[in-house]
This record gives structure tokens, C-alpha cells and sequence, in this order.
């Protein structure tokens, strides 16, 4: 379903809490067979997209393969195949990326009413929030902004394992009613096709940010969505104009309302539900 497949959007699944045997509160897939009123999304873009645009961006390859070497059919029993299942296609765009909180959340109407809502409509403004949250803290220590997410989560994914919390327990194999599919995915250590890396753990991913920015961005080098960089080495932390991707500069202090209201505005835009 467009706009999923683009390398160019952020997706977001959905996880809700549940009491397990070693956790009486443990983050989980949201599913409708355990109560979270829907159902996380996930999966590849289908052959009938362009494999040229849809095919597995460079920057989750290896994520991506880890999980397809890991999962399957003989480990999950409702796992695709490419004799049983129309359309699938592990070679392309994956997703979700990321995973926030999206069962019963309570929310206050119009009329001052308290009301449970649930969804990835809920999950990927929750994320919008913690991405704009996390902006300001990286410019009030002389950082940039995130800008373009991907690359620099799948990099988190490798080298900052404590900045997202891992979804290990639940599959996306229910309905919103509960009802079983015959095929889904399974949440798994690491990237899953269920809740990617997972939710995000803030302070970590604060910190884990900058590093990507120390070593990553800082030498004025920006990863597009398929591997390939674009821009030349600098003295500082982006790129210029004509240069290749315009990267804002490096600027101290908390980011000015009006600024992170147009940050929330076009992060909306920019992120996905499923």
C-alpha cells in the first residue's frame, strides 16, 4: 500500500503492554488476538511496485537478511512462502522500521470526554513527538536536526542496541478482531518485520544520535536510500548547498516554538502508519 514501500518514509507499527510469565508489563506486537484492539502491520513491498524504487534499500540489507536467515516457515509455522503466498517478495522495501505504543491509549475529546483509542494512527504521532523531542535536545548541544531518519536508524540498529526496546514476543498473524491469517510475520531480536527495531528508548537514542552524527555525518557525507553516498568531506557537521543534501548547520540552544511546530508538522508528513 503506497506510500509504505517508499525508502523515503518512516514507517511505524504498533505495541501495547502485557503481563507475560517473566514480565507482568512486557512491551509486545499490538494484536487483536491479545487484546490491543488492532492489529501491527508489516512486510515487503510487493513485485508490483518498481524494483528499481522498492527493492531492499542498502541501509537495511543487513538487518533485513539477518532476519529472513533467522525466520521462517520451519520456525514459524505462518510464515511466507514463495510457492503459498501471492506476492511475496523478500527482496523488497521492508517495513515497519520503528514500532511506539498503540493499544488503548486514553485521549480527551472535544467535549472533555475520556475516551480509549488504539491504532498505528496512534503510534506514528507518538513517534513524531519523541522525534521532535529528541531535535531539540540534540540542538541545545550544538547538534543537528535528524533530518532524513532511515539511515541513521538502521545504523542505531548495528551500533546502538539499548536505543530502541526490542520486540521479542507477538506476531502480526490476527486481525483486528482476533481472528487468525493465514500469513504474518513474527517479532524476533533485532529488526522484525512486526515492529523493526522497536520503540524507542529516548535518553539512548539522544545520545546514539550524536554519535551518528560524530561519525557518520560529520564528515559531510549523507547515505541515500539506495547505499550510495552523495557529498564530499567538510570541517564541519553537514553538508552546504550545491553540495549535495543540504544538512542545517551545527546551532546551540532550544529550538524556537514556531521552528518546532514546523519540526512536528513535517515529521507528520514524513512518518508512516501500517
Amino acid at each position: 500500500m503506497w506510500p509504505t514501500p517508499s525508502p523515503w518514509v518512516t514507517v511505524v507499527g504498533g505495541t501495547q503492554f502485557l503481563a507475560t510469565a517473566e514480565d507482568p508489563q512486557a512491551e509486545v506486537v499490538c494484536s487483536g488476538a491479545t487484546g490491543g484492539e488492532i492489529t501491527s502491520g508489516g512486510g515487503f513491498a510487493g513485485p508490483a511496485f518498481s524494483q528499481d524504487l522498492f527493492s531492499t534499500p542498502a541501509w537495511q540489507k543487513t538487518a533485513v537478511e539477518r532476519y529472513l536467515a533467522d525466520n521462517n516457515q520451519s520456525t514459524f509455522a505462518a510464515f511466507p512462502t514463495a510457492a503459498g503466498t501471492p506476492g511475496w517478495n523478500p527482496t523488497g522495501r521492508a517495513y515497519p522500521d520503528i514500532a511506539a505504543y498503540g493499544a488503548l491509549f486514553p485521549i480527551v475529546d472535544v467535549d472533555g470526554e475520556i475516551s480509549a483509542t488504539a491504532g498505528t494512527s496512534l503510534s506514528a504521532p507518538m513517534a513524531v513527538a519523541l522525534f521532535s523531542l529528541a531535535n531539540q535536545a540534540l540542538m541545545r548541544d550544538g547538534y543537528d536536526t535528524i533530518g532524513y531518519a532511515n539511515p541513521m536508524l538502521y545504523w542505531m540498529g548495528e551500533n546502538c542496541t539499548d536505543a530502541f526496546n526490542d520486540i521479542t514476543i507477538g506476531d502480526i498473524t490476527a486481525n483486528r478482531e482476533g481472528d487468525e491469517c493465514l500469513f504474518g510475520f513474527p517479532a524476533a531480536p533485532g529488526w522484525d518485520a512486526a515492529t523493526g527495531f522497536g520503540s524507542i528508548n529516548f535518553g539512548p537514542f539522544v545520545e546514539c544520535a550524536k554519535r551518528y552524527q560524530d561519525e557518520v555525518r560529520s564528515v559531510g557525507l549523507e547515505m541515500l536510500p539506495d547505499g550510495s553516498y552523495r557529498g564530499s568531506p567538510t570541517d564541519g557537521g553537514g553538508l552546504g548547498r550545491g553540495d549535495g543534501l543540504v544538512q542545517p548547520p551545527r546551532a546551540a540552544g532550544l529550538v524556537a516554538p514556531a521552528a518546532l511546530a514546523l519540526a512536528v508538522t513535517l515529521a507528520s508528513l514524513a512518518l508512516l502508519t501500517v
